[in-house]
């Protein structure tokens, strides 16, 4: 086999290979591009459940504060009633 004749058979080789490689990248770019919009698509989704829990939770959390407060104000008030029919008593 002549020096020319390697050549030209690793030249093909090589067009051959090249091209595999470049076949294989193209199909990983793909998958690339519907990895990421799929990602995007999810993000998306993630953002919308975020907010609608904010929608939810902070009412919530916002009522369980005022509940809290209501208690608190209630107690006050039941030791005050004490403290008045207390002194109802020992007026009599």
């Amino acid at each position: 086999m002549t020096a020319s004749t390697e050549i030209a058979k690793k030249v093909e080789s090589l067009i051959i290979k090249c091209a595999e490689v470049r076949t294989t990248l193209l199909q990983k770019e793909k998958r690339l591009r519907e990895s990421k919009s799929e990602c995007a698509k999810l993000q998306k989704s993630l953002t919308a459940e975020k907010e609608l829990h904010e929608l939810i939770a902070n009412p919530a959390k916002r009522d369980l504060l005022h509940v809290a407060k209501l208690v608190a104000k209630a107690k006050e008030l039941a030791k005050e009633l004490d403290l008045f029919l207390s002194g109802l008593e020992e007026t009599k």
